[in-house]
């Protein structure tokens, strides 16, 4: 972060400093987890399941320049009082963005795969460009405020996530981005349950056009439909990609590799990436329209995407012991699982096992949603089904009404179970997939795998 004193920010989140003689130190960073504070920061008291209240003394401790907070406190450091502490946050991001307006933001927002986008674009622009990305997923109304905070000036580009959950989020974290260009990735059932239905997530989303720069482009997905239906910004603003004839960058002769890996021809040229899935694809023919319209040279584009190796917990393949392991456990959704299932069928090896954990946040739908899921895996051919959750019922009838046998679906509420029967069943040589919501843990069913290994 660039240095900023504290009489500055007083003036850039509306707060009262005290005293007003401190207002010439100055701020080096900022933070609200004391964990992560480092001396000169400035700690953000914020409240949600604990109040940063409690942990001001511990802040000043470590070093912080100054401690905002919503409410009166004693402390013997400077302070700056503000309504609200997380607005506060969103405000200081918001007018530090328009002190490193030179520095182009990409931003992303989808409902599937932005974070390994993200990574991606970051990945092939660093070939020409010196780019800033947060080091963890930072995407939301605390977490996009710190990533651009982070921002420095020799910064050439910034690549950042977007990511909503209920109505008027995406406005807000919008505004405090400003972004100069956007990428939008696909509509999907996920956090259906607080967005409404797929055209109430499309119409949240899409409002991040409303904020990017007056000649900034777009990049969207032709494939979706809702998005392409947009009329906010001119067709000429507009760069597409995907599997649809008519993209400008078009993704064609898709494959999944024997051993998980992925290719498919852009532009005449063959990508070839470690990262499995049609999603995966989709996320490399992203970085790749955005590399070619920010100067980057096709040969420098297919050496990044050849090197990039995505991200753990996300369809990553793995051989433990004598199992080819596909561990995708820190989210799902209806789309997530339908690739990872293809990418299961597509691995070289002996039986398809799929190990599926409950789907979460889709509202009205789960039942409907997670029957689908057992009908699909039945009949993508898997060989047996296991599965985990209060909603494992519905997979189960699904997967019968498709036709798979009794015999190779499992279904408990328990993990210990679940694990035991899987153990139990599976031989050398088969292929597991092991995926689920990130709250289902479904990474101890994988810890028991290398316990046997």
């Amino acid at each position: 972060m660039k240095p900023v004193e504290l009489k500055e920010l007083e003036k850039m989140i509306g707060g009262k400093l005290s005293p007003v003689s401190a207002g010439s130190i100055v701020a080096t960073g900022v933070a609200f987890d004391t964990r992560e504070l480092c001396h000169g920061d400035a700690f953000f008291a914020l409240i949600g399941e604990r109040d940063g209240h409690d942990f001001i003394t511990e802040a000043i401790k470590k070093g912080a320049s100054v401690v905002v907070i919503s409410k009166p406190v004693a402390v013997d450091a400077p302070s700056i009082l503000v309504g609200d502490t997380l607005e506060a946050l969103g405000e200081f991001a918001y007018n530090y963005r328009r002190k490193i307006d030179d520095i182009k933001i990409i931003a992303i927002t989808g409902s599937l795969g932005k974070t390994t986008t993200r990574e991606a674009i970051s990945h092939v622009l660093k070939a020409k460009y010196d780019v800033f990305q947060s080091k963890k997923n930072y995407n939301n109304l605390i977490g996009l405020p710190l990533s651009i905070l982070s921002i420095e000036d020799r910064h050439d580009i910034a690549v950042l996530e977007l990511g909503i959950n209920l109505p008027g989020e995406m406005d807000k974290l919008a505004r405090i981005t400003s972004p100069t260009d956007a990428v939008f990735l696909n509509i999907a059932p996920v956090h259906i349950e607080g967005l409404g239905d797929l055209d109430g997530i499309a119409k949240e989303k899409l409002q991040l056009l409303k904020y990017i720069d007056d000649n900034g482009k777009a990049f969207l997905n032709l494939d979706d439909e809702r998005l392409m239906s947009q009329n906010i910004i001119p067709a000429e603003r507009i760069i597409t990609f995907g599997f649809s004839a008519g993209a400008d960058y078009r993704i064609e002769n898709f494959k999944i590799n024997g051993d998980g890996s992925t290719a498919f021809t852009i532009d005449g040229s063959t990508v070839n990436t470690p990262v499995s899935g049609i999603g995966a694809a989709y996320s490399a023919a992203c970085a790749w329209a955005v590399g070619r319209e920010f100067g980057i040279s096709e040969k420098a584009i297919l050496e990044r995407l050849g090197s990039f190796e995505g991200l753990p917990d996300r369809l990553m393949i793995e051989r433990i012991g004598q199992y080819t392991v596909l561990i995708d456990s820190y989210n799902s959704s209806p789309v997530a699982v339908e690739g990872a299932l293809q990418t299961l069928t597509a691995i070289d090896g002996g039986r398809k096992i799929a190990v599926l954990g409950d789907m979460l946040e889709l509202g009205d739908s789960e039942i409907h949603y997670h029957s689908i899921m057992g009908e699909t895996a039945a009949k993508m051919g898997v060989d047996a089904l296991f599965l985990f959750g209060k909603l494992s019922g519905a997979a189960l009838e699904g997967g019968k009404r498709a036709g798979m046998p009794s015999s190779k679906i499992f279904s408990t509420g328990d993990i210990e179970e679940l694990a035991a029967s899987l153990l139990a069943f599976i031989r050398p040589e088969d292929v597991i997939l092991v995926k689920g919501s990130r709250s289902m843990r479904m990474e101890r069913v994988v810890e028991k795998l290398r316990e046997i290994a």
